[in-house]
């Protein structure tokens, strides 16, 4: 059986053979193990809002997404370093980081559309034949906002 049955040969092949891809897939399954042990002792809301990097020189970064939750966690720092070292066995030291999020980028506008000539009048004709009601008032509307067509006499 392969080591990892759901991807092709070659690139099984490619991840049992890599030493550059098996210490990244190493420091990953570090990371996440430790997230795991972070949700745990952290209390949760400060816990949503941040996540632990990969360890580096006895120093655990702790990355934040805001100066609040940084400054609580530093706070509380040598009690979770305590609790850290109780579920590991490396001696770690908490360094709290604030790594804000982007802010998102709106989407661009959206151009206008445009009802052809054709649409327009026949739009007119159902508008006369309607009686009146929320379906005239709304046909009303739509007619309001649309541009006249050019009419070349």
């Amino acid at each position: 059986m392969r080591k990892f049955a759901n991807t092709p040969p070659l690139a099984a092949e490619c991840f049992a053979t890599s030493s550059g891809l098996d210490a990244l897939r190493q420091g990953a399954r570090a990371v996440r193990h430790l997230e795991g042990i972070w949700h745990a002792i952290a209390p949760a809301p400060l816990a949503r809002a941040s996540h632990p990097g990969l360890p580096e020189d006895g120093v655990l970064p702790i990355f934040c997404d805001n100066g609040a939750v940084a400054a609580r966690l530093r706070q509380i720092a040598p009690r979770l370093e305590q609790q850290l070292s109780q579920r590991t066995r490396f001696d770690l030291r908490i360094a709290v980081r604030v790594r804000s999020k982007p802010l998102p980028q709106p989407a661009p506008a959206a151009p206008p559309r445009q009802v052809s000539t054709q649409a327009q009048s026949r739009l007119k004709q159902l508008h006369i034949g309607l009686e009146q009601g929320r379906l005239r008032d709304a046909l009303t509307r739509l007619l309001q906002h649309l541009p006249e067509p050019d009419r070349a006499d």
